[in-house]
């Protein structure tokens, strides 16, 4: 915060005028830094998924009245929630974590982790975008949902592809055969 200081009057006792009061500039602040890391790339219905947020205050003093928000993509549900500072709630209505971090100290750094399932509102393949905010800083990762097993199709060989693979197999099998036969003739 910036703070008055008055320079007496002559410029420090010389017997000059000009008594103005002078500003020192505080310090410049800058918002608290966010990242996110989900604990895996790819997942499946059903799988769960943590989010780990770091908040790291990067000035030299404190900062006041720190918040974070993490909104929650319809396919995941929301399991807990827990950090280690201030504290953390989830909103179910507007699917967000909420946390109110209070003042951080300086270089102080919060870890906010956000357990939550895959639920069966995915559609494999789809990438799942969740974004956290603190102040002008945000963060971002994604989970890609793959399905289960590789889709079955209904469709496989039927009578007639089994009939030509049947006859192959014959006609391989019985080429020694006659070759064998075709040499012996030809030598006789």
């Amino acid at each position: 915060t910036p703070t008055a200081t008055t320079t007496p009057p002559g410029g420090g006792g010389d017997g000059g005028g000009g008594g103005s009061p002078t500003a020192t500039p505080g310090p410049i602040l800058v918002d608290p830094a966010i990242t996110k890391e989900a604990s895996v790339d790819v997942a499946r219905i059903g799988d769960p998924v943590t989010f780990t947020l770091t908040v790291t205050n990067p000035n030299a003093v404190p900062v006041t009245n720190v918040t974070v928000s993490d909104s929650l993509p319809a396919q995941l549900d929301f399991i807990s929630v827990a950090t280690t500072f201030g504290s953390c709630a989830y909103d179910a209505g507007a699917r967000a974590v909420n946390c109110n971090l209070g003042m951080l100290a300086a270089q102080q750094v919060v870890t906010i982790t956000i357990q939550t399932r895959v639920n069966d509102k995915a559609r494999p393949p789809e990438t799942l975008r969740n974004l956290a905010r603190t102040g002008a800083s945000q963060a971002e990762d994604s989970v890609i949902v793959i399905p289960d097993e590789i889709p079955v199709t209904g469709k496989g060989p039927g009578l007639p592809e089994l009939l030509v693979i049947v006859a192959l197999a014959m006609l391989a099998a019985s080429l020694p055969l006659a070759v064998w036969f075709l040499w012996r003739r030809r030598n006789a």
